[in-house]
């Protein structure tokens, strides 16, 4: 510390300079303060209006008066600058120096919310929360561990559970198909019937098979043969993978997923559905690990024998990393989605010019996937009713020409609709037997992707074939335009799938734009191509589930819609009709910002007390929330403006005068005012 006057150093504690008895103020003392026991006497004035020398013993003391100052022989040196960096951080005229900035959170609070402090009372706001808060501590009811383990746990239970149903209600009827296997194992192995009395394989009647087969996962054959002549043995042993596309079965791991993820989000307290949704899908790893588990003890034996010479083997086993990766996946989706449900009753952002960019995304992404539910509804309506008239003998898809298998490109192939030469025979008015029932209950299993393909095939992508060492031998396509084998001029009626896509692309943007509130024809064109962007995303996603998968002797082969060609379509019909649809419903008027959503704070005048806290609860600084939705105590703001804490909203009644109420402000947007910072400590001036 140096002096202000002459620049001397100062001891600690020193009340004056040693040199120049210069006071010493206390730190964030004005200049033209002095602080008591330090002021110089009064000096009375002389005749000439000038200040006479104080009398001796006073300050200054006569052996100074009159000397040279600073004295000679002495050399003082300035003080040293003070940085710019120290300005920001200096007493300010009050004497009190700013807030410390406030400690980064944890990464988990970060991404999953904080945790309840102990002793804190929580407001629940479904069923699950109140029993949460009845049974248990309320650090163990906000605790995101806790939901995650036990939200898996009940996920699985629930997805396995469904699937033993399905096993029950369909396995036998879907197994039928598999005889013609045991039958062909028979075959080979020289025996008369197979092992088992003749049934056939159990693959869906298994609830640990259906299970994984729910999930996409890869599915490993193994066939192997021992033939054995004295005093000579041999065996082949022969295995091929396939991958299965997503059937109705997918519902299985979702319905079970949506319940585990709605249990987890239930245990964050804030009120965010950001923390909600991220606590839904935390129960992913759990999910997963139980389904690996449970694939190391899933397979499926069969084996038939011709005496003692020769016998043959057949070995269906699920891939544990295919099942690993897959089951993963489809938690962190669903789990997610099951926290979006839970979290729907939650108040959303302000709509303000702050974040006019999500609410645009969030429009966007709502009008994509209005535009793919309307296209997968209508080509799965198409599908079921293709197969009625081929039920009741009507027209069929019929194919002509030849498709070679070399490197030529085939040089006549079509696909058109055409009455079959000989009607099949109905076989949905025979019996109720399981043979009966095959066909249909296939057709209904299999219809998610086959509705998969039409969608592909209406926006004009093609359905591949394609393998891996032989790619030049099996690449070929099947489409509307562009494909190795079209329509042609008997199946021009299939053009007509074109206007499907067109339709659903038209009504998606008109959704995104009244959603955005666009009103310029330059912001709806923005909100239309970003609905074509997130559709083509997800129309790769569709296309890539439906697809099937096989590798056979190191070959790999799969057939399913063109996944760059679905990606390129998909964003030229979300341009070229979901931008028109997205002008056309623009608003015409600027949005307006929504009232702001005040905590347990009734929204109309009159209206009564809600009996459940509905809003955002910071559980670092809550105190105390009366449990059955009572209205917490005030709470005061922190520092405004620059604190990362949350601002916590006033709990004024309407009509109070303070705080207009929500009708007031939607009849009047000028009147409208968001949150004042409070008054900055000091004295209040008039």
């Amino acid at each position: 510390m140096f002096c202000r006057r002459c620049g001397a150093e100062l001891s600690a504690g020193a009340t004056a300079c040693p040199r120049c008895q210069e006071p010493v103020l206390p730190p964030g003392m004005p200049a033209g303060f002095t602080a008591p026991g330090l002021q110089p006497p009064a000096q009375p004035q002389s005749s000439t209006g000038m200040y006479a020398p104080p009398p001796a013993g006073q300050w200054p003391s006569q052996t100074h008066a009159g000397q040279q100052f600073p004295p000679a022989g002495e050399q003082f040196n300035a003080p040293p600058p003070i940085p710019p960096s120290a300005w920001l951080t200096s007493a300010g005229p009050t004497g009190s120096a700013p807030p410390p900035p406030p400690p980064a959170r944890p990464l988990l609070e970060t991404l999953f919310g904080p945790t309840p402090r102990p002793g804190i009372a929580l407001a629940h706001t479904n069923g699950v929360q109140q029993r949460f808060l009845s049974r248990l501590q309320p650090t163990t009811a906000g605790n995101v561990w806790f939901g995650a383990l036990v939200g898996g746990l009940l996920s699985f239970v629930v997805a396995f559970f469904l699937a033993v149903i399905c096993s029950l209600l369909l396995g036998g009827v879907l197994d039928q198909p598999f005889t013609s296997v045991a039958a062909l194992l028979n075959l080979v192995s020289g025996s008369v019937s197979a092992s088992g009395g003749g049934h056939s394989i159990s693959f869906y009647s298994n609830p640990l098979v259906l299970f994984d087969y729910a999930h996409r996962s890869t599915f490993i054959f193994k066939l192997g043969e021992t033939a054995s002549v004295t005093p000579v043995s041999a065996s082949i042993s022969n295995s091929l993978s396939v991958t299965p596309p997503a059937t109705v079965f997918l519902l299985i791991p979702v319905l079970g997923l949506l319940f585990g993820g709605y249990f987890a989000a239930s245990t964050d307290y804030t009120g965010r559905r950001l923390f909600s949704m991220m606590r839904g899908a935390s129960v992913c790893l759990v999910y997963a690990l139980l389904a690996l588990l449970l694939s190391f003890v899933t397979s499926v034996d069969l084996s038939t024998s011709s005496g003692s010479s020769s016998a043959t083997t057949l070995t269906i086993a699920p891939d544990a990393l295919s099942v690993f990766l897959n089951s993963l996946l489809c938690g962190l989706i669903f789990g997610a989605l099951g926290g979006y449900l839970r979290a729907r009753s939650f108040p959303t952002a302000t709509t303000g010019p702050l974040n006019r960019r999500n609410t645009r995304l969030r429009a966007a992404w709502a009008g994509a996937r209005f535009s793919l539910t309307v296209l997968f509804s209508i080509c799965l309506a198409l599908v079921l009713a293709l197969y009625l008239l081929a039920q009741i003998g009507g027209p069929t898809l019929q194919s002509e020409g030849s498709v070679s298998l070399g490197t030529s490109r085939p040089s006549t192939c079509h696909i058109f609709l055409q009455q079959p030469a000989t009607a099949p025979s109905p076989t949905l008015p025979s019996s109720l037997s399981s043979n009966g029932l095959s066909g249909p209950a296939w057709f209904l299993v299999d219809s998610p992707p086959l509705a998969g393909w039409v969608m592909a095939l209406s926006l004009g992508a093609p359905l591949q074939l394609t393998g891996g060492g032989l790619g030049a031998v099996l690449n070929t396509s099947i489409g509307l335009i562009g494909a190795d084998c079209g329509p042609g001029t008997k199946g021009a009626l299939l053009y007509l799938l074109l206007v499907i896509p067109a339709i659903a692309f038209f009504l998606g943007g008109r959704r995104a734009a009244r959603f955005a509130y666009d009103s310029t024809a330059a912001e709806a064109t923005g909100t239309g191509l970003l609905l074509a962007g997130m559709a083509a995303l997800g129309m790769v996603v569709i296309a890539f589930i439906s697809s099937i998968t096989a590798s056979v002797l190191g070959v790999s082969i799969s057939f399913g819609p063109s996944l760059l060609w679905s990606l390129i379509a998909t964003l030229l019909y979300g341009a070229i009709f979901g931008v028109p649809g997205a002008i056309l419903a623009r608003t015409g008027t600027p949005p307006q910002p929504a009232p702001i959503a005040y905590a347990t704070w009734p929204m109309e005048p009159g209206a009564a007390a809600p009996t459940r806290f509905s809003g955002p609860l910071d559980l670092h600084h809550a105190q105390t929330l009366i449990p059955g939705g009572g209205a917490p105590p005030p709470q005061t703001p922190p520092a405004y403006p620059g604190s990362a804490d949350i601002w916590h909203a006033p709990t004024q009644a309407p009509g109070s005068g303070s705080i207009s109420d929500a009708r007031t402000q939607a009849s009047n947007p000028e009147s409208r005012s968001g949150p004042q910072p409070p008054n900055p400590p000091g004295p209040i001036r008039s």
